[in-house]
């Protein structure tokens, strides 16, 4: 289809040219045609919207001054096709411009005088970058999700995720950087495309209030958008380091765990000061998401790796220590036990055994009989208290905190509330006795406490353990530490029956380790 002006219709082509000021979101366009020269005559504000240039870039300029190659030579040829064939023409378009890479779906119809010769032509734009960018991202998380569900490294993980990106928004420039375990510093995971000797500069780089985008979005844990570094007070400290690989616009975003902590940043940089869009600033978020993801998974599968280590590493010291207990102490009375009935069974075929003698061999028998025993139930119950099945948890509860006072000189003090623990489920009854011992060892270690309180009893949702002391209190940044092996294990008994341990710093001393259960676990 053509448009034709006629003097009867110069009302009608004014408001052809008039579709170019309405407020729509597609692009359109105004180009005047004289031969094979093409000249944009008017654009309106979603074409400017969408290239990032100014109206003096564009109006009363000819094509070849606005739009790049390769789409230049296809957008010509598309120009002439529907000048030649007097019909509207349809095409894609992929174009680079200052706000990246632009895709859109095309169309031309020519408007033609009453002597059929081709004066203009209007032409639309559907842009359809931001939903080509969605789709690719929904692509690349997938890809990502199948490579943690695959256990595939976490250096390749992000590095394949900031390559998508890149794809997708270019000329960005993806980063991606892990928060050190003590949650003071930043250090390199992925940034394929960032010159390497800038990602040794910043590699353990400090988070802060004014430590560029990446350690201030880590401090503040929202994004942090700079658009031009050359002026942005927060790249102080690192201005001439990006000034010398050209680096002008960087927006960076936390990397957030699903409770809550930091895990590290995600950045965006580009050549040129740049302001993010709404649909960057979203997809910056659905990408750090899917990083966090990735990182946790890492983390989770590290975690169960050193504690495994761990596990193992604990258990061939208590089988150390039980064999060496064996030995020096169950082996020697053994030994004592075998001379003596040696020396009985020598004595035996005598007729002049004093009746006295032998009565005292064999008092002294019964009495390296009863240490044995002894022995015995005492390894026994540092392997697992017989009281914990014979008589329940509070009495386990109550001989523990004895045990650990005597130990320690720390007053260890037992409130139970529990109605009737002999009902309670063998399982329960370990998870909550084994935490609790684990709570009293990270006393001894950490706490430099005085006093210890125990609360144990039933609620409207379950059961409830709570160990507090008095000591200097935990520190934050070690309640959600992944290295904390201790924690870790407390955590993962309480996962396996439903329930929480929780951590709290008390104020003003001391920490709580609080154990909850639910009905039915």
């Amino acid at each position: 289809m053509s448009i034709e002006i006629t003097a009867e219709h110069e009302a009608a082509h004014d408001r052809l040219r008039a579709l170019v000021h309405l407020d729509v979101s597609d692009i359109i366009f105004y180009l005047r045609v004289d031969g094979e020269t093409y000249r944009f005559d008017e654009v309106n504000a979603a074409f400017l919207a969408a290239t990032g240039l100014r109206e003096e870039q564009v109006v009363g300029r000819p094509v070849e001054e606005v739009i790049p190659e390769p789409s230049l030579s296809v957008a010509r040829a598309k120009y002439a096709e529907a000048i030649r064939e007097a019909k509207t023409v349809r095409w894609e378009e992929t174009a680079d411009y200052p706000t990246g890479r632009r895709h859109g779906e095309v169309s031309v119809v020519p408007v033609v005088d009453q002597r059929g010769r081709c004066v203009s032509l209007i032409g639309t734009v559907r842009d359809v970058t931001d939903a080509r960018c969605v789709a690719a991202i929904h692509s690349a998380e997938q890809r990502i999700l199948a490579m943690v569900a695959s256990g595939a490294r976490l250096r390749e993980t992000l590095d394949t995720l900031v390559r998508e990106v890149e794809h997708c928004l270019e000329p960005a420039i993806g980063s991606i950087l892990l928060l050190t375990a003590d949650g003071l510093r930043l250090r390199h995971g992925a940034a394929p495309n960032l010159p390497d000797e800038y990602n040794r500069a910043i590699d353990d780089a400090p988070i802060g209030p004014a430590e560029g985008s990446c350690g201030t979005a880590a401090t503040r844990r929202e994004l942090v958008v700079v658009t031009d570094i050359a002026s942005d007070p927060l790249w102080a400290s690192y201005r001439d380091l990006a000034g010398r690989f050209g680096l002008r616009a960087c927006w960076s975003a936390p990397i957030m765990s699903g409770g809550g902590r930091v895990l590290g940043t995600f950045a965006l940089y580009y050549r040129e000061p740049r302001a993010p869009s709404d649909a960057d600033r979203a997809l910056i978020r659905r990408v750090s998401h899917v990083a966090g993801i990735a990182i946790e998974r890492f983390e989770l599968d590290e975690q169960l790796r050193e504690l495994a280590a761990h596990i193992d590493a604990a258990r061939e010291d208590e089988r150390t220590n039980i064999a060496r207990e064996i030995h020096d102490e169950l082996g020697q009375q053994l030994t004592l036990l075998k001379v003596d009935l040696a020396w009985i069974a020598r004595r035996a075929t005598a007729d002049n055994l004093p009746r006295e003698l032998l009565l005292e061999k064999l008092t002294g028998l019964g009495e390296i009989a009863d240490e044995l025993i002894r022995e015995v139930r005492r390894l026994s119950t540092q392997l697992r208290p017989a009281i914990l099945d014979d008589v329940g948890l509070d009495a386990a509860l109550a001989w523990q905190a004895e045990e650990f006072e005597r130990r320690t000189k720390i007053a260890c003090r037992v409130q139970s509330g529990l109605a009737d623990d002999q009902r309670m489920s063998r399982q329960v009854a370990t998870t909550v006795f084994r935490v609790f011992q684990e709570a009293l060892t990270n006393v001894v270690r950490h706490a430099h406490a005085a006093r210890v309180d125990v609360r144990v009893e039933e609620t409207s949702t379950g059961l409830l353990l709570m160990v507090s002391d008095d000591g200097v209190g935990i520190e934050p940044d070690r309640i959600d530490n992944p290295r904390s092996l201790g924690l870790l294990g407390m955590r993962e008994r309480a996962r396996r029956l439903g329930g929480t341990v929780t951590i709290e710093r008390r104020r003003p001393r001391g920490t709580a380790v609080i154990l909850e259960l639910p009905h039915g676990a």
